[in-house]
């Protein structure tokens, strides 16, 4: 009974590679954002230590550090794009993309999407 409800459960999933996934629906058209692995973490941490140069956090202001942290995860975490989307922004990571608006709206929906995630991870989700 206890291997059953395991085999069902978030952990059992992502432990066979099977990561959450939503979508969120945009002006542009929908995006598929995924839960991101433990790698793929340290993949945004390295992106972010590289869009700063070497430099202190502490010399950038907050609005700065918030929107490279806000860049580089949709990056990792963008799975699917809307059809038609810009194939350069798409090799950028989202860098260049110019409608903040969107990429602070996608953000604040993957983020609600990660402490969904997170609760379900930790059996608080209900």
């Amino acid at each position: 009974m206890l291997k059953e409800k395991y085999d069902k459960s978030i952990i059992a999933k992502m432990a066979k590679g099977e990561y959450p996934t939503t979508i969120i629906h945009t002006s542009y058209g929908d995006f598929e954002v995924k839960y991101p692995n433990g790698k793929e973490n340290g993949i945004i941490e390295r992106r972010k230590a590289i869009q700063l140069s070497g430099m202190p956090r502490s010399t950038f202001p907050p609005d700065f550090l918030n929107g490279i942290h806000r860049d580089c995860t949709l990056s990792i975490v963008i799975t699917s794009y809307p059809e038609g989307f810009n194939e350069d922004w798409k090799e950028e990571h989202m860098d260049n993309f110019p409608d903040e608006e969107v990429k602070n709206s996608l953000y604040k929906e993957f983020d609600i999407f990660f402490i969904k995630t997170q609760k379900e991870i930790s059996g608080k989700s209900k």
